[in-house]
C-alpha cells in the first residue's frame, strides 16, 4: 500500500493532520499581520511595530522550542503520549494569548500576550513531528513529515490572505478571536484522540503499551 494511504489510515495521525494546519493558520496570521495590527492600534512607527511584533514573539518561541522538547522528553518517562499532551498545552496556551492580543488596550499587556503566544507556539513546533512519530511506524516517518508539512503549507498562506481580505470587515482583532476558538477546538480534538485512539495506534506503530 502506498505510504500516503497507510498514513491516512492511522486515526491519530489524521487528527494531527487537522490540528497542524489549524495551528499554522494562526501562526501565519500573527507573522503576516501583527506588525500592521500594532502599527494601527497603538499608532507606532513601522520600526517600533516591527520590533514589538518580532522580539517578544520570536524570543519566547525559541524558549518554547527548546523547553518544549525537554519537557516532553521528561514527561515521556511517565507516558508515551507525552508529545500529544504538550501539543494540547500549546494550543490551550495559544488561545488566550490570541484573545488577549485582540482585546487588550495597553501596549505593555499586548507585549506580554505576544510573548505568551511565542512560548506556547514553540511548544507545538517542537513536538508536532515527534508526536506523529509515536503513532507512525519507523519506515513511514519521513512520509509523515512530508504530509504534515504539505497540510500546513497549503493552509499557511491563508492566514495572511484572510487577514487582508477580512481586515476591513472582521478586522485582525476579530480574526484573532475566531482563531483562538479554532485553537481550543483543535485542542479538544487532540485530547479526545489521545484518550481514545492513541494507545492502539502507538502499539501498531511498534511502540510499547503506554
Amino acid at each position: 500500500m502506498p505510504p500516503m494511504w497507510t498514513l491516512l489510515g492511522i486515526p491519530s495521525f489524521l487528527v494531527l493532520l487537522v490540528a497542524f494546519p489549524c495551528f499554522v493558520f494562526g501562526l501565519w496570521l500573527i507573522y503576516g499581520w501583527l506588525p500592521t495590527f500594532l502599527h494601527d492600534k497603538f499608532e507606532l512607527s513601522q520600526r517600533e511595530a516591527a520590533w514589538d511584533a518580532t522580539i517578544y514573539l520570536q524570543s519566547m518561541a525559541a524558549v518554547g522550542l527548546l523547553g518544549g522538547g525537554l519537557l516532553s522528553d521528561r514527561l515521556y518517562r511517565r507516558t508515551a503520549a507525552a508529545r500529544q499532551w504538550v501539543l494540547v498545552a500549546s494550543l490551550v496556551g495559544c488561545a488566550p494569548a490570541l484573545w488577549a492580543l485582540a482585546t487588550v488596550t495597553s501596549l505593555e499587556t499586548t507585549r506580554i500576550a505576544a510573548a505568551a503566544f511565542g512560548l506556547s507556539s514553540g511548544l507545538f513546533m517542537g513536538n508536532i513531528f515527534a508526536a506523529a512519530f509515536e503513532v507512525v511506524a519507523a519506515n513511514l516517518r519521513a512520509s509523515a513529515v512530508g504530509v504534515l508539512n504539505l497540510g500546513g503549507g497549503l493552509v499557511s498562506g491563508f492566514g495572511a490572505l484572510f487577514g487582508g481580505v477580512w481586515k476591513q470587515s472582521l478586522g485582525i482583532d476579530g480574526l484573532l478571536v475566531i482563531t483562538a476558538g479554532v485553537y481550543l477546538a483543535a485542542a479538544a480534538l487532540v485530547v479526545a484522540a489521545t484518550l481514545t485512539l492513541f494507545r492502539a495506534d502507538h502499539i501498531r506503530a511498534g511502540g510499547l503499551p503506554p
